[in-house]
């Protein structure tokens, strides 16, 4: 009796059916154990950066004059996203869709903030496959708040470019850092695309030298990667067009082009994803064509061996009838005579075929 595969089913969106909109579940599989939050402020002059432990003190109000960026770490907890959405004053469909990980990248408008859900991913060179991390952004007038569902350093490189003092990241307000995030994530999508180009130039010549079936399956799992990655390019493109065209009042017009730059950087994204995926068909078509090349050679090789023996052949069993009335058995140099005439043949037909260069 064959065992049934087990399905955590607590995993899926699926759970949430008959429940009202804004229930509070999370649906993941990357939870963290102890939630945490970071808030790190900011101007020209000054950096702070500090830990909240929420066993002894609570979520500190934004102060004025500085930028207030609240980073937390672990939504895996109903309850404590709950609070957070009660301290700042979030709706409940804000709540639902930070729980959700499998939510797609949107952008959301609403009275004094506006809502993004991206996807920031990594490629893992040995299953072929990538690694998709759940990111929030909550912009409001007097501070950014962003959700991650574990605790990556994603930030890391802004942080350092803060503490350094480079770009312009520490003059401007909310909307260039929500920008800074974002390009962050599009980063990380340029950079996949990269290793995926890395591991299809690899492919291609390992084919080239050897190829085998593992390669293969290599090709098929990046296209599904490929696929997978467009999908997530896709609603990406459409939030940046979105912040351009909405008018609100979370983006500077001196930042518009800032997002204008993402937006190109998205259309470009998608022109070199497509460009992939015609490398991964083009490379499938030539691994397909080299085994039928190795094949039709090894055909070839075959065949002239056996129409070189087809000859000795034909003279052995001529000779091997065993006949009475057969005067060239009785010869006495008759069976030097047949080796040495098949020799000639054999010799003959191998000189042959390889003046026309088929051996």
């Amino acid at each position: 009796m064959k065992k049934q595969k087990s399905i955590n089913n607590k995993n899926k969106p699926s759970i949430k059916k008959g429940l009202p909109p804004g229930s509070l579940i999370y649906i993941g599989t990357n939870p963290l154990d102890v939630p945490k939050i970071k808030l790190v402020q900011f101007n020209f002059n000054t950096f702070e950066e500090k830990v909240i432990n929420l066993q002894i003190e609570s979520i500190p109000d934004p102060e004025k004059d500085v930028i207030n960026w609240y980073q937390l770490f672990g939504i895996n907890n109903p309850d404590f996203i709950k609070s957070i959405g009660n301290t700042f004053k979030l709706d409940n469909l804000v709540l639902e869709d930070i729980l959700n990980t499998h939510h797609r990248t949107k952008l959301e408008v609403y009275e004094h903030y506006i809502f993004l859900v991206l996807k920031t991913i990594k490629f893992n060179n040995v299953s072929c496959e990538i690694v998709k991390s759940h990111l929030c952004i909550i912009c409001k007038d007097d501070s950014l708040i962003t959700f991650q569902e574990n605790n990556h350093s994603f930030f890391s490189p802004i942080i350092n470019r803060i503490k350094m003092g480079k770009g312009k990241i520490k003059t401007k307000n909310y909307d260039y850092l929500a920008y800074t995030i974002i390009d962050m994530v599009v980063d990380s999508y340029i950079e996949t695309i990269e290793e995926l180009n890395d591991s299809l130039e690899e492919i291609e010549f390992e084919i080239n030298n050897e190829p085998n079936q593992k390669l293969l399956i290599r090709l098929e799992q990046n296209r599904k990667t490929i696929l997978n990655i467009r999908k997530l390019i896709i609603p990406l493109r459409e939030i940046t067009s979105e912040i351009l065209r909405d008018d609100n009042d979370f983006i500077e017009k001196t930042n518009e082009k800032y997002f204008r730059d993402v937006y190109d950087h998205t259309l470009h994204l998608i022109e070199s994803v497509d460009n992939l995926i015609e490398m991964n068909n083009s490379i499938k078509d030539l691994y397909h064509s080299t085994i039928s090349f190795k094949l039709n050679q090894i055909m070839q090789i075959l065949t002239i061996y056996t129409v070189i023996f087809t000859p000795i052949t034909f003279i052995a069993g001529l000779y091997g009838m065993n006949f009475i009335n057969m005067p060239e058995l009785k010869y006495k140099y008759g069976y030097f005579i047949i080796l040495v005439a098949m020799l000639l043949i054999v010799s003959g037909m191998f000189i042959y075929f390889k003046r026309k260069k088929w051996l």
